[in-house]
């Protein structure tokens, strides 16, 4: 049972969620996260990525959300950026 008190405990059992972490050092999963049907796709520009490659990583993601973003989740052109 979720979002819902669970039988005899009284205890509210949260929904479940799926995060999916990408590196920031491979942006040829980007979008392959972006459409995993995740509730969260992070593009990790912490952990996974050495401190050499951040500079790089940085720009492959803002470079990818820009894209993303102009498109939009359904694929339709951002009216605001048009």
């Amino acid at each position: 049972m979720t979002g819902a008190a669970a039988e005899g405990t009284g205890c509210a059992v949260p929904d479940r969620r799926v995060w999916l972490v990408t590196p920031g050092t491979s942006p040829g999963r980007f979008e392959t996260a972006r459409g995993s049907g995740a509730n969260v796709a992070l593009l990790d520009l912490e952990d996974s990525v050495p401190g050499v490659a951040k500079d790089v990583a940085r720009a492959d993601v803002l470079s990818f959300l820009a894209r993303a973003h102009r498109l939009g989740g359904d694929g339709a052109a951002c009216p605001g950026c048009a």
